[in-house]
């Protein structure tokens, strides 16, 4: 106990030393705590010079390799401009409106080019009355300048879309969107974008405006949604995704810019454009569903069944006797039945559980299955994906984490799609090889991207199912 006194009494004594002590520091006048004041500050300068410094090479680094990248695509755009690309069709349906020419009668832009064969009997502007005219105003220019601002308009518009969806992921910075521009110099899918001037970009720019603003502005959604469909047709089923989930404001808003549209169209061009887009040129797409280039579901169908002619390549049919008229409409039976399936399981899962990831998953599913469905689905188109890749990134943050073989269905999805021209170079070369035994299978291998979209399609309603199934 006496021991156990000491040792108490013995802290009491050091406590009231050290209140002395600092008691004695505190009368002390100011000099000496002023000198280690500025001792202080003269150690913490140097690195905070430093690293201001190194800040600031990084930012000049990452500028510096974000203007050579854009300087090398907007080489890409004049190269591209000078040659042939689908530009051409509808800069010559626009001159002929400026001339008071139908403008869908045939036209020789890529057989005279001498780089394609034309599979179809005639050639035709495959794009729809409503694209023609919003061409028209670069009609008034010469070929080459008119092909270069459309060129840097698309190009305008793919990096804006870029832009808006690393922001909607909290990734915005200039390493990130440097980034995301070098990884695009890469992309086949985005090279292919920009070598042949289609509306690809144009349509990213407004699919991503459109789910940008849902929550904000209905009404202009649902305009952009609208527009997007006058240009390609195959965004407007969105607006069914509106329906089922009674966003009223967001249908009604597409239906009338849809309705606006044609209209428009109809008094610049005269309902016979129609009639004929309808018509001798839809039909004359039936002949373009089989190229190896068309990634679509109806495609994967009708390859194995029809075989495929554009020569040097020549594939085999599977199956004999079937022609290419019904091959393409089983081919639409079966997109059909899985939009339809696609539409009853956003209807189910949104009624089930409503909630954030569940429309994030939904909007990112349509878009995967919509370019499955469209019978003529090219490579360029699938700069789209990066919209449903956004909408999944987004859901994974307010979901449990999946299993492991839910990321490895992901991953051979998207495997296909980011260089399918080197997929369909070997593929090339392993039908010229002729290999005994796979006489006619070459067309299935053809649809390997295909098949790619389809498990990532799966993916993404694998996940949304169990999204909808968390709320239960």
């Amino acid at each position: 106990m006496r021991s156990m006194r000491a040792v108490f009494l013995g802290r009491d004594e050091d406590k009231q030393m050290m209140k002395t002590t600092s008691t004695h520091l505190e009368e002390q006048p100011e000099g000496p705590a002023q000198g280690t004041h500025d001792k202080n500050a003269s150690i913490e300068t140097p690195n905070t010079s430093r690293a201001h410094l190194l800040w600031l090479l990084r930012v000049v680094g990452w500028g510096v390799l974000l203007v050579l990248c854009g300087l090398m695509l907007v080489n890409q755009v004049f190269t591209a401009s000078r040659e042939m690309s689908d530009f051409c069709q509808d800069y010559t349906a626009a001159r002929r409106l400026t001339q008071g020419i139908p403008v869908y009668l045939p036209l020789r832009c890529w057989s005279d080019s001498g780089i394609v064969h034309v599979p179809a009997p005639l050639e035709y502007d495959a794009h729809p009355p409503p694209s023609i005219l919003l061409i028209w105003p670069l009609s008034l220019l010469p070929m080459v300048p008119a092909a270069a601002l459309w060129g840097l308009i698309s190009l305008a518009a793919y990096l804006t879309s870029g832009f808006l969806l690393l922001r909607a992921l909290g990734w915005r910075s200039l390493r990130n969107f440097a980034l995301f521009v070098v990884g695009s110099l890469f992309w086949q899918p985005f090279i292919y974008s920009q070598t042949l001037q289609n509306t690809g970009q144009m349509l990213l720019v407004l699919l991503v405006g459109a789910w940008l603003l849902e929550r904000r502005n209905a009404g202009w959604a649902g305009a952009l949604i609208g527009l997007a469909g006058l240009l390609r047709v195959w965004p407007a089923v969105l607006l069914l995704v509106a329906l089922i989930q009674h966003r009223w404001r967001l249908f009604w808003s597409g239906i009338t810019t849809l309705l606006l549209g044609t209209i428009v169209t109809t008094l610049a061009m005269g309902p016979g454009a129609y009639a004929a887009y309808l018509g001798p040129v839809r039909a004359s797409e039936l002949y373009w569903i089989p190229t190896e280039g068309n990634i679509s579901l109806v495609s994967a169908v009708v390859r194995p069944l029809t075989g495929y002619r554009d020569p040097p390549l020549v594939l085999s049919p599977l199956v004999s006797g079937v022609g290419l008229e019904q091959a393409a409409l089983l081919g639409q039976i079966l997109a059909g039945i899985l939009l339809v399936a696609a539409l009853v399981l956003l209807w189910w899962c949104g009624r089930r559980a409503p909630g954030e990831p569940v429309n994030l998953l939904s909007q990112g599913l349509m878009v995967t299955v919509l370019l499955l469905i469209f019978p003529l689905t090219w490579l360029w188109e699938l700069i789209l994906l990066l919209l449903p890749l956004t909408t999944i990134i987004l859901a994974l943050r307010q979901l449990p984490r999946p299993p492991r073989r839910w990321f490895a269905l992901v991953a051979l999805g998207l495997l296909p799609q980011l260089g399918p021209y080197y997929l369909n170079a070997f593929l090339e070369w392993l039908a010229s090889r002729q290999v005994q035994g796979l006489a006619g299978s070459e067309t299935l291998l053809f649809g390997v991207p295909t098949y790619g979209l389809l498990l990532f399609a799966g993916a993404q309603a694998w996940l949304l199912w169990k999204a909808s199934d968390l709320k239960k």
